[in-house]
């Protein structure tokens, strides 16, 4: 059986986390995975997290970061996943046991996005494999806009396959008090965005990848390291791994 890894972030929502945790938990089969991205959320989501006692949970911790980079928290979630499938989720949706079930079921060569009118286009589930691959989302876009349509792209030139999901996400929308983005900007970047979208459509849609950095820059925590309170970043692992 596949396992699932629900990939989510948050930086302002922490309202929305506190909806998105349970769902998403008791959506998830036992070797499925929620890999949590906090993206310096003024909120203490890691408390909530530590709450549940699920071994199933993975925290990226992203400090210091002023604003919010949605495709940055995508990676630094995808870098952190371990199971055979990945869902790319905001956490403003409820997670469904019937969504992951859906999700469990791609088939090969292939990958999922909600259907359009759901207002969820950043949603995509896919294989690990491939979004390792194509280098994941691409960081040159900032702000919304575009980003998922590129996405999509290079799993097309994976020679992926599109389908779109039964299962849909409910929206859990909350009066939110914290700045994610910079509100002044959104024009500028949406603009920015689109202009680039047409630039990068006539590249070669993964290989030529503009990302900045990748994913780099989170501290990967599983629960039992959460548990004794254990920070370790990415680059410690690969050390340790090197030792052993």
């Amino acid at each position: 059986m596949a396992s699932v890894s629900l990939i989510t972030y948050c930086k302002g929502r922490h309202l929305d986390a506190e909806k998105y945790f349970p769902a998403a938990i008791a959506a998830m089969g036992p070797c499925d995975e929620l890999v949590f991205v906090d993206y310096s959320d003024p909120g203490d989501v890691k408390s909530l997290l530590l709450e549940s006692r699920d071994g199933r949970i993975t925290l990226v911790s992203a400090p210091g970061r002023e604003w919010f980079h949605a495709n940055h928290s995508r990676n630094l979630g995808l870098r952190a996943a371990a199971g055979d499938l990945v869902v790319f989720t905001d956490v403003d949706f409820c997670v469904t046991r019937e969504f992951v079930e859906e999700v469990r079921l791609l088939p090969a060569r292939s990958y999922y996005v909600q259907p359009d009118e759901v207002g969820s286009w950043g949603c995509v589930a896919c294989f690990r494999a491939d979004a390792l691959e194509i280098q994941g989302w691409d960081e040159a876009f900032v702000g919304y806009g575009c980003d998922d349509l590129h996405f999509r792209r290079s799993l097309d030139a994976l020679g992926r396959t599109c389908f779109r999901m039964k299962a849909r996400l409910v929206g859990e929308k909350f009066p939110q008090g914290q700045v994610r983005i910079h509100e002044a900007s959104q024009n500028v970047t949406a603009a920015f965005n689109r202009r680039l979208a047409i630039i990068l459509r006539g590249l070669h849609p993964y290989k030529e990848n503009v990302s900045r950095n990748w994913g780099l820059g989170g501290q990967v925590l599983r629960w039992s390291e959460l548990g004794y309170g254990l920070v370790q970043s990415e680059r410690d692992r690969a050390v340790q791994r090197a030792q052993d």
